[in-house]
């Protein structure tokens, strides 16, 4: 099957495990497109939802990877099993980079340009490992539609992480 992988920000070990898991199992992966996390519309959104304290304790944990924040707890999951796999890539391209899986970069999914590429690579499935809301456009570049890899237990495991 023709996967393409959607990634939320290139250091999401969330990503980085589900990319372990479909190679574990022999799927063919396409592409995987990352969403630059560093943009100032995302960054203003964040700020009025999350506010100062929990942005900054977010970047310390999921961006930079490092312990002593109130939110490294729902971190310590997913790095307990990317490092249970001897995964010791720290970023997505890496880790696709080291796999010879191609992979892109983009500011949206929701892009003209963006949706055009996933056109291109005619993908049976796309699995949604973050990167923002999806349009309509996009979802519907993939034959058999999008896959929502939440990589966690509800409600213990929130959001992405």
């Amino acid at each position: 099957m023709n996967i393409v992988v959607t990634a939320g920000h290139n250091r999401s070990l969330g990503t980085i495990a589900l990319l372990n898991e479909l190679l574990e199992n022999q799927h063919q992966i396409s592409e995987v497109i990352i969403v630059r996390t560093i943009q100032a519309k995302r960054l203003s959104a964040y700020f009025r939802q999350f506010g100062f304290k929990t942005i900054l304790a977010k970047f310390i944990a999921h961006y930079l990877q490092k312990e002593g924040t109130y939110l490294n707890a729902e971190t310590n999951p997913i790095k307990d099993l990317v490092c249970s796999r001897g995964i010791t890539e720290k970023s997505v391209s890496d880790f696709c980079t080291a796999r010879s899986i191609p992979f892109s970069s983009t500011a949206s999914l929701a892009s003209i340009k963006t949706v055009q590429h996933c056109r291109e690579l005619m993908p049976e499935l796309i699995i949604y490992s973050g990167g923002g809301i999806l349009s309509k456009d996009f979802i519907k570049t993939a034959s058999r539609g999008v896959l929502n890899a939440h990589s966690g237990p509800l409600p213990d495991i929130r959001g992405m992480n």
